[in-house]
């Protein structure tokens, strides 16, 4: 899980109370410090959170935050049929910000 805001938070917890294992990050660890008491594996880098991950959640505050987090985590993000559900409600006047988590060129429609 990256980020542990207000959404990434309660996604996390809910997820843990399900019984799946999750890490997370966020760039203040004391938004998860409350969840390692019931599994969360708190990690300080977005590429620790990641290493391991099956699936990866964005739930990052902003377009900027997301993008700077995701090219922190491109090389983890290359290998095929990996997926990024993410949280982020892109403005639709950001078509930059939606091809490069689409993974398409300037020059391709969306």
């Amino acid at each position: 899980m990256l980020g542990l805001g207000a959404m990434g938070h309660a996604f996390a917890s809910n997820l843990l109370k399900n019984g799946f294992t999750v890490a997370g990050w966020n760039r203040s660890l004391a938004r998860g410090e409350d969840l390692q008491a019931h599994g969360l594996s708190l990690h300080a880098t977005p590429q620790q959170a990641v290493a391991d991950a099956e699936v990866i959640i964005s739930m990052l505050a902003d377009g900027e935050a997301t993008l700077e987090v995701l090219a922190q985590i491109g090389a983890r993000l290359s290998a095929a049929g990996d997926l990024l559900p993410d949280g982020h409600h892109w403005p639709a006047g950001d078509p930059a910000g939606h091809r490069y988590v689409a993974g398409t060129s300037a020059s391709d429609d969306l």
